[in-house]
């Protein structure tokens, strides 16, 4: 079973919320689901000014990349996912003025064309190109399937028809949640809206 793993930005009045992206972020990089090559700046973000300053796992900001805890990292390092790039960020917090270094980018590798469009509710841009959104959206498991051993399942990767959407195994949903791990949602394809 895979899920939609998504930051939980209902959490904004326990943990800082980070609207502003850095001015020097190229979005299209992390969710190309490439390999990234070329040497990227230290990421620099700033807490919004009205919200807490307590920090998530996942931080909560609403682009990609994907920002991890050092608690996180460690958790999927122990669950051997193979295809996640890790580039360095500093939090600023704004109220104790204080820097961390332990959060890193995360750039996960590899999508998995595997939805099923008879059974989604997706919008196109234009005819026969590119999705400007997909929801309620069931995949096709064969698909993946073909990525994988019994044992080794495909445990996170960007869905092919449509990047925004980042895909993640109950392995990996079901560790985060026995280590309470903050900031993500854990969505069923069918009920994501």
């Amino acid at each position: 079973m895979y899920y939609v793993w998504e930051p939980d930005l209902d959490l904004e009045d326990e943990f800082s919320v980070f609207s502003d992206n850095p001015s020097d972020l190229d979005m299209g990089l992390f969710i190309s689901s490439e390999k990234i090559v070329e040497k990227l700046p230290i990421y620099e973000l700033v807490g919004d000014e009205d919200s807490p300053a307590s920090l998530s796992d996942v931080l909560l900001t609403d682009c990609d990349p994907p920002i991890f805890s050092e608690k996180l990292q460690l958790i999927l390092a122990g669950l051997h996912v193979p295809n996640i790039q890790y580039f360095p960020v500093k939090i600023l917090n704004r109220e104790k003025k204080e820097v961390s270094e332990l959060y890193k980018a995360a750039n996960i590798i590899g999508a998995i064309d595997c939805l099923n469009f008879e059974q989604s509710d997706y919008t196109r841009f234009f005819e026969d190109e590119g999705l400007m959104r997909v929801a309620r959206f069931q995949l096709l498991e064969d698909k993946i399937s073909a990525y994988a051993t019994p044992e080794n399942p495909p445990l996170m990767f960007r869905l092919g028809e449509f990047k925004g959407h980042l895909l993640v195994h109950e392995r990996i949903k079901d560790a985060c949640q026995k280590a309470n791990i903050t900031g993500v949602r854990f969505i069923r394809p069918e009920d994501y809206t």
